[in-house]
């Protein structure tokens, strides 16, 4: 619990301190909103080995395999800057496969690479960037992304990508 404010800090810093405080209150709330297993070690496991089907799925270029890992309701959301190609939501497995063989259909000598990878709960975030060539245009292309996978029943229930592109701000 916050203390009360010291009389003599001016009110903008009191303000910044109570805007501060309502911050680090949300943490802990919004780790345990990773679903009922946020403390299950064995969840997490699972939930990476389902994923690494995912991207071998995907990868392979199965998409029926692929479909086979998401669940029925699946939403996918693709947010980014207006030079990304293929942003959009898509919702329901087949909406969602089709959206993925599309996407990564307009994409060519891809190489991915995963920055980190951090599973809690029900979610898995990947960190990654990602270079290749556009088939349409023979250009290059370089992503970084956040992707967050939602798991739900051993299947892919939510996929949202945040993808920025050019060279990295920071390496």
């Amino acid at each position: 619990m916050p203390a009360s404010p010291d009389p003599s800090t001016p009110p903008s810093l009191q303000v910044a301190q109570e805007l501060i405080d309502r911050f680090l209150d949300s943490i802990d709330p919004a780790f345990r909103a990773g679903g009922a297993h946020v403390d299950d070690d064995e969840v997490h496991r699972r939930n990476v080995a389902l994923l690494h089907g995912v991207f071998e799925a995907v990868g392979l270029g199965d998409f029926e395999a692929y479909g086979r890992t998401c669940h029925e309701d699946v939403t996918l959301e693709i947010a980014g800057s207006s030079s990304v190609p293929f942003l959009g939501t898509w919702e329901g497995r087949a909406e969602v496969v089709d959206a993925t063989r599309r996407n990564f259909g307009m994409l060519e000598s891809q190489q991915p690479e995963i920055r980190s990878l951090a599973a809690q709960g029900d979610h898995v975030v990947v960190v990654m960037r990602e270079t290749g060539r556009y088939i349409a245009t023979g250009d290059p292309y370089a992503y970084h992304s956040a992707v967050v996978f939602t798991f739900e029943d051993g299947l892919v229930r939510r996929i949202r990508e945040f993808i920025a592109d050019g060279p990295p701000a920071v390496a």
